[in-house]
């Protein structure tokens, strides 16, 4: 069974009952959460490709990692950026008006290709 950490270190015997006496914090099941707590980052950082951020600027900035990749910000002056994050879709190289793409299907330099450019940019046209 899964404790919680309320359950650990409750105040009194009885949740919520000041008359049941105070809790005694068990060592075993403070062991228990906390292995709960290190299941937990270990997935994040080994099968979610969890990365770190002091900010959401930073992260907003670091783009060159896999698609549904995890991501913690941490630190950052506005307590609301703070949190987990999911990476969506795959990253471009290039700049915000020179775009660099691949595609998994051979394209010839004479094709006419279309994209959406959804990114801020400054120019126009965008280069691909």
């Amino acid at each position: 069974m899964a404790l919680s950490a309320a359950t650990v270190w409750r105040d009194y015997e009885t949740d919520g009952i000041p008359s049941s006496g105070p809790h005694k914090v068990k060592k075993a099941e403070v062991r228990q959460i906390h292995a709960q707590i290190d299941t937990f980052i270990n997935a994040f950082i080994n099968v979610a490709g969890g990365h770190s951020f002091a900010s959401k600027a930073s992260l907003d900035a670091s783009l060159n990692y896999a698609a549904n990749s995890m991501a913690w910000v941490l630190g950052d002056a506005t307590i609301a950026n703070y949190g987990v994050n999911r990476k969506i879709g795959g990253s471009a190289a290039g700049t915000a008006n020179a775009i660099q793409a691949t595609t998994s299907i051979p394209v010839s330099r004479s094709a006419l290709v279309w994209t959406n450019i959804f990114e801020t940019n400054t120019a126009s046209p965008v280069t691909i």
